[in-house]
């Protein structure tokens, strides 16, 4: 006769679209043969314990990244020391005052904010570790993890943004005025629509995995918190009885809920990351292309204005394109 036989206990949970064991013997208790047995499960599946090898290790982290960041807070003070730090600017454009951020310090402050959170998590970590209990709030915790890697993928691509829409500007500029009447016809977004579209990106990224991470959250500190009372209760228990065996149920249970809402918000998390990835690739890579291009324009006009023959000569295909920055840059040195 099974456990859940001999003391009437209720089916274990159906299995969820995440589980990967849809058999008979999903989500079941084991064969408690003694209260130590049940203690030992319901500790394991509440606190996470680990390897001490992998423990031991958090502190080298730790000192890690404190060593990282150190380094970082004297590179940063030293820019303010050379009044070359800042973060964002307001540049008046023809559609308003955008806001551009510096593409390197945002970048830097945010994943050295990231940093510090990671160590605080590891020190945390560490002394719930040393106290052989669960971790607080872990739902809360690890679903919005990950939180600053979207400000600094966005911010960055935003910064991007603005840097090819530069390079862009400064060829039109180099052109005629037909060039530069025919650019000021096209309809113009409105700045405070761009400026708060990239501003929210973040916060939009953290919102559709806030719920997720609130009810990830609820599930496993209802667990924490009944294995504390739980073992209150039992503490001086020598026999298994069908009330332990249910309170431990309903533990177990609430785990296996805040997996499953925390399973959700990874998958959100991905979705948001190789979203932001993809722009982020894919501005950087418009901005690489446009340099190389605009050093190869460079460099045909250097060698035009060196060599007479081939300042009579150009290129088949600039002298085709009336709007080709090549021949721009020919009528500013002309005059």
């Amino acid at each position: 006769m099974d456990i859940y036989t001999r003391f009437d206990l209720p089916p274990p949970p159906p299995p969820s679209i995440f589980s990967r064991d849809h058999g008979p013997g999903r989500a079941r208790f084991p064969e408690f043969s003694s209260v130590d047995e049940v203690r030992l499960f319901i500790f394991r599946i509440v606190v996470w314990p680990d390897t001490k090898d992998a423990y031991v290790t958090l502190p080298i982290q730790v000192a890690y990244l404190l060593l990282l960041g150190g380094y970082g807070s004297y590179v940063i003070l030293r820019k303010i020391a050379d009044q070359s730090w800042w973060l964002f600017r307001v540049c008046p454009r023809r559609n308003g005052n955008v806001i551009i951020p510096h593409t390197h310090n945002t970048w830097t402050l945010i994943i050295g904010f990231y940093g510090m959170l990671l160590c605080m998590l590891y020190l945390a970590i560490f002394a719930y570790y040393i106290k052989d209990e669960p971790l607080a709030h872990r739902g809360l915790i690890f679903t919005l993890l990950w939180t600053p890697i979207p400000f600094a993928s966005y911010y960055q691509a935003w910064a991007i943004s603005y840097a090819d829409i530069d390079g862009r500007a400064a060829s039109f500029a180099s052109g005629g005025s037909n060039l530069a009447a025919s650019h000021r016809k096209r309809k113009q977004v409105p700045a405070w629509l761009v400026n708060w579209t990239w501003a929210l990106l973040p916060f939009i990224s953290i919102g559709s995995v806030l719920n997720t991470a609130l009810l990830s959250d609820q599930q496993w500190e209802t667990a924490r918190h009944g294995w504390y009372q739980w073992r209150s209760t039992y503490a001086n228990a020598t026999e298994i009885s069908r009330e332990m065996l249910l309170d431990a149920q309903d533990i177990w249970t609430s785990e296996l809920r805040g997996a499953h809402f925390y399973t959700i918000g990874n998958i959100i998390w991905i979705v948001n990351l190789v979203g932001g990835g993809t722009l982020h690739v894919t501005l950087a890579g418009l901005l690489i292309f446009r340099l190389r291009r605009h050093l190869q324009t460079q460099r045909v006009l250097h060698d035009s204005v060196l060599s007479p023959t081939k300042a009579q000569n150009p290129s088949r295909l600039e002298l085709g394109n009336p709007n080709s920055e090549l021949n721009h840059n020919r009528s500013a040195l002309s005059g």
